[in-house]
């Protein structure tokens, strides 16, 4: 849904290919220079350090399940190819307001992401279609 709103050079579905694959395939074997991990996924955590290139940067922006938050990895690959892992949970208010400017300059599509607007009235259908995963982004409006 998101790749039909902001036109990526490529959209990867891991449930239809694999992710590695096709990262190493794309880069021609070197692999992605940069990973944001954003599903609670252990799978996704591990094909990131898989399809990262050597010295890349993997940032975890999403926690496991607590009943399984351990992930399996070759920590050579961590070693050999130097990457950094780093998590990422919050934001600063300074980080907030340069989210802020970037949008306000138009520097971030954000009004592309938004599937659908509902008064405030009907916001349990706003939150009905964002539960069956019909919606990207759904906007509550006061009036």
């Amino acid at each position: 849904m998101a790749a039909e709103r902001v036109e990526p050079d490529e959209a990867i579905c891991s449930m239809e290919i694999d992710p590695v694959e096709r990262v190493l395939r794309l880069t021609h074997g070197y692999g992605s220079d940069v990973i944001i991990v954003a599903a609670p996924s252990a799978q996704a955590v591990e094909q990131a350090i898989a399809m990262a290139a050597r010295r890349g940067r993997i940032c975890l922006f999403a926690g496991l399940p607590k009943e399984q938050p351990v992930v399996q990895c070759n920590a050579n690959q961590i070693h050999y190819r130097e990457l950094t892992v780093v998590g990422a949970y919050g934001s600063t208010p300074y980080q907030n307001q340069r989210a802020l400017d970037l949008i306000a300059r138009g520097e971030v599509p954000v009004e592309r992401l938004i599937t659908h607007r509902f008064p405030l009235d009907r916001i349990l259908d706003g939150l009905q279609l964002m539960a069956q995963g019909k919606a990207l982004k759904v906007v509550i409006t006061p009036s």
